[in-house]
């Protein structure tokens, strides 16, 4: 966001890192643990029409209170309904977004299917192993993961913790937000991408690994 402001001609590109970092003007924005970058996942990506006399802090509000109009009521019931705080909701849909548009380099996912995923693995206390929490972790993007990065020491590897990161880790879209409130439950742990874009889920970890197997197995 930083660069575009530059991009665009704003003076205040500058701060806006610093403002994203620190401030957090509603509740919800906070979670159990400090976030690396407070305004992660809150800076709704829009269309929006900034005088250039706005400073860093001005454009942070109004991307923010756009965020606030989308979690409408009826999104914060259906999430209350679901246990899940908006925050948790907010950082399990920025997961799914990022985990998307990941494996939409490789093959198409439906964002639908990744939550069950996740949702279900949180119920049984399971490490949530997102590899876009890594990459986050990284601070960079890579191609394929090393066994040596799902296991760096940092809150947002959820290789090695259990439980939600310590926040966001990107901006969701609502499509992403919607997808986790509508995640039916179900008892599906792992899920591999076959040839031709469709995706096998399986409950444990030995079916997962028969299906990678039967889908690669074959190209060494």
């Amino acid at each position: 966001i930083a660069d575009v402001l530059q991009k665009a001609g704003l003076e205040c590109h500058g701060d806006f890192l610093h403002e994203a970092e620190t401030y957090a003007p509603f509740p919800y924005m906070y979670g159990p643990e400090a976030a690396k970058v407070k305004g992660e996942g809150f800076l709704f990506a829009d269309t929006y029409e900034i005088p250039k006399s706005c400073s860093a802090r001005q454009i942070a509000d109004m991307m923010y209170r756009r965020t606030d109009e989308m979690l409408t009521p009826a999104l914060r019931k259906r999430a209350e309904e679901r246990h899940l705080s908006i925050h948790a909701l907010m950082t399990i849909a920025s997961m799914v977004e990022r985990e998307a548009r990941i494996k939409a380099d490789q093959v198409p996912i439906d964002e639908d299917e990744i939550p069950v995923k996740e949702l279900f693995r949180m119920e049984k206390q399971m490490p949530l192993q997102i590899d876009a929490t890594v990459q986050y972790a990284l601070g960079r993007q890579k191609e394929e993961l090393a066994i040596a990065d799902t296991k760096i020491n940092s809150p947002y590897n959820t290789y090695e913790r259990q439980g939600l990161p310590p926040g966001p880790i990107g901006s969701p879209g609502m499509d992403a937000v919607r997808a986790v409130l509508d995640a039916a439950p179900g008892e599906y742990l792992y899920y591999v991408a076959e040839k031709d874009g469709g995706h096998v889920f399986t409950k444990t970890f030995e079916e997962h690994q028969a299906e990678i197997d039967r889908i690669y197995g074959t190209e060494g």
